[in-house]
């Protein structure tokens, strides 16, 4: 092997391990965005007091120092896949790293307030909420 290609070899090791490192170093200093999805489906009539009831405890989660995500209501659209199936209301709320999520999870599965904003939901929904965990990927 010549001179040069050895040089060259050792050159392109070395910046696929810096790379490398420099991705891993990113990925821990912004860590993994997760987004939490609920859904609800109303009782017959009741579709305003779910939404009313999930923007209360989006005021509850802002209260405990939490995001207060975004809520979703149907919408029409000549190209909407239409499913009456589909959940009347849906909250997302995006928490960049695991210390935003856990606090999430400390309030909405546990504090007195958002407990008691659960108890009024299961009155007007058909059935416990949905709840979904996604990873968050930007497109670069």
């Amino acid at each position: 092997m010549s001179k040069t290609a050895l040089l060259f070899a050792v050159v392109s090791v070395w910046y696929l391990a810096a790379a490398t490192k420099t991705v891993a170093q990113q990925q821990t200093a912004q860590g993994t965005t997760t987004v939490v999805q609920m859904s609800y489906y109303a009782q017959p009539g009741k579709e305003q007091e779910v939404l009313a009831i999930r923007l209360l405890a989006c005021d509850v989660l802002e209260k405990h120092g939490v995001t207060r995500g975004r809520v979703l209501t149907r919408g029409e659209a000549l190209r909407g896949t239409k499913n009456a199936s589909d959940p009347d209301v849906v909250w997302e709320g995006e928490f960049p790293d695991a210390a935003s999520l856990a606090r999430y999870e400390e309030i909405a599965g546990k504090h007195p307030d958002f407990m008691a904003v659960v108890q009024k939901m299961r009155t007007v929904t058909k059935g416990p909420a949905e709840r979904r965990y996604y990873q968050l990927h930007s497109a670069h």
